[in-house]
């Protein structure tokens, strides 16, 4: 059984000053489920792709409206 000096429960963007902090030594890193927590995946990222495909059809739509 190995054995760290610490163990980071969970590898979300929260963790990352940790990680800086202890990049020289060995740690242990504990996520449950995908690395990097939600905003890659679910949350931050996605839904600003979602919101600025909406803003660029929003414009072309008003484009059209004004001659373009």
């Amino acid at each position: 059984m190995d054995t760290y000096p610490c163990v980071v429960l969970g590898a979300g963007s929260a963790a990352e000053p940790v990680f800086r902090t202890l990049r020289d030594r060995p740690l242990a890193v504990v996520e449950a489920e995908r690395v990097g927590g939600t905003c890659p995946y679910l949350a931050c990222m996605p839904s600003k792709a979602l919101l600025r495909s909406a803003s660029l059809r929003s414009g072309l739509r008003r484009a059209v409206e004004l001659g373009a």
